[in-house]
């Protein structure tokens, strides 16, 4: 939840045998990462100027959508155009002015665009303050980003819109 103002209050982590290497989740040492990120130039441009998250958000009632993970399931049908998530799912409306209110509310800029899709942008620092340890620690992820869906079975050949 990154791209966003609220922050988790609680994980839950759970593992499913039998699913191949199919869903993997990788953990990994935080303290660690931020220690390396700060020594990359990367690292240093997060720390001096945060993080702008892009998201580009469908619309369910324009096309025949068909969800991401039916296409790498194999189970989409032929001629259907794919999409990771409709704005109606992300902010639970079907009203375009609460999901507007919505975007104020975390401090998002946003756009609509042809045939209703949503762009939005969140600026946020790559940091949180970490109370224990009285450090900074990166709290970043490009998950949820569209460079994070990139290579998608249907999404890597999917004609976005700019502006």
């Amino acid at each position: 939840m990154t791209q966003v103002r609220l922050s988790t209050e609680a994980l839950v982590f759970s593992m499913v045998e039998g699913i191949g290497s199919r869903g993997a989740c990788w953990l990994s040492d935080s303290l660690k990462v931020t220690q390396e990120m700060n020594k990359t130039t990367l690292g240093q441009k997060i720390q001096q100027h945060g993080i702008c998250y892009i998201r580009n958000f469908t619309n369910r009632n324009r096309g025949d959508w068909c969800e991401w993970k039916g296409m790498t399931a194999g189970t989409s049908l032929p001629g259907q155009d794919v999409y990771y998530n409709h704005w109606q799912q992300a902010f639970g409306t079907e009203d375009m002015k609460v999901v507007e209110e919505k975007c104020r509310q975390q401090e998002m800029e946003f756009h609509w665009g042809p045939n209703d899709l949503l762009r939005t942008k969140f600026f946020t620092g790559g940091y949180e303050y970490f109370p224990p340890m009285d450090k900074n620690v990166l709290y970043a992820s490009i998950s949820e980003h569209g460079t994070w869906f990139d290579t998608h079975i249907g999404l890597k050949d999917l004609q976005l819109w700019v502006k």
